[in-house]
């Protein structure tokens, strides 16, 4: 194993195994708070739900070509099936992020439009069950029903890429553009336009400053990750695709296509602060209302006969 690859197995390792077992513990938690979950929550149980699954269900063979240096196994049916699912819920986790970040405006400044359940499953469900599906059937067609000839690479991190980014240059394009480029720059610009609303909702003393700002951060704490983590290989892979920089294609595939992996691995521990009650709720712990009843008891006068 080269010390490339060692020192990503092991930054990948050592946080993974802490994130699953923190990740099982906000499903406990909402499972014990499933009568209770109000709308803004859902974005953190679905991208918990689907960080877990990458978590456990993609990144055992990503840990496994960087201690092997080797796809295991080396199959066209195996390359097939994971390509299709690391670009799926890696898309997909990046456009739940992007319709969070434009959900959290109608939560924070017009809950109004979530009244009624109508409006909820219009505004609210509808749209994250559309960020859920779209990649998963997009990459499915583009991957697995393509008609171009794939050439995996076994000794190369996911085979190597798809048929279609190589043979096919336009769809390649829309994809970078719609599923990379855009879910990016919604989340940007979505986070900073909500820092201003609300100061200067708290400016003019308009609405629950209190609320505003607790939505506010819950949001600006998980797309932290997103903009840290995907940016640059967003802005490398623009200046990629414009000039065919062999050296800016060498940064993207040894060193930045490794960032995004970091996003599922931390967003457990960016959720837990923002929910309530956490540990009383999933270790189930009451309050000690002894110790302050005991302390009044004693502070009463004595009692004489």
């Amino acid at each position: 194993m080269s010390w490339l690859a060692s020192v990503k197995f092991w930054l990948l390792l050592i946080p993974t195994i802490p994130s699953i077992l923190c990740s099982i513990l906000i499903l406990i938690y909402f499972y014990h708070q499933r009568k209770r979950i109000s709308s803004h929550q859902h974005l953190t149980l679905v991208l918990t739900l689907f960080s877990f699954l990458q978590l456990v269900t993609d990144f055992p063979f990503v840990l496994v070509y960087y201690h092997y240096e080797e796809v295991v196994p080396a199959s066209n049916q195996f390359c097939l099936w994971w390509n299709w699912w690391d670009y799926s819920l890696s898309g997909l986790l990046v456009f739940i992020m992007a319709w969070g970040s434009i959900d959290r405006h109608l939560l924070v400044f017009h809950n109004s439009i979530m009244s009624t359940l109508r409006k909820r499953i219009i505004y609210h469900i509808l749209p994250l069950l559309i960020c859920c599906t779209y990649p998963l059937i997009f990459y499915f067609s583009v991957i697995i029903l393509n008609s171009c000839e794939n050439e995996w690479d076994y000794t190369t991190l996911f085979c190597f890429q798809p048929c279609y980014l190589t043979v096919q240059p336009m769809l390649a394009l829309f994809d970078f553009l719609i599923n990379i480029v855009l879910p990016i720059i919604v989340i940007i610009l979505a986070n900073i336009v909500l820092i201003l609303r609300v100061c200067w909702q708290k400016r003019n003393r308009q609405g629950d400053a209190a609320r505003q700002r607790k939505l506010a951060l819950q949001l600006l704490a998980v797309a932290s990750l997103y903009i840290i983590f995907w940016f640059p290989l967003t802005i490398n892979g623009i200046l990629y695709t414009f000039s065919g920089s062999s050296e800016l294609g060498d940064l993207q595939s040894t060193y930045l296509l490794y960032l995004p992996c970091m996003v599922p691995v931390l967003l457990p521990f960016f959720s837990v602060p923002f929910l309530l009650n956490f540990k009383q709720v999933v270790f189930n712990i009451r309050p000690n209302l002894i110790g302050p009843l005991t302390l009044i008891m004693s502070r009463l006068p004595p009692v004489h006969a």
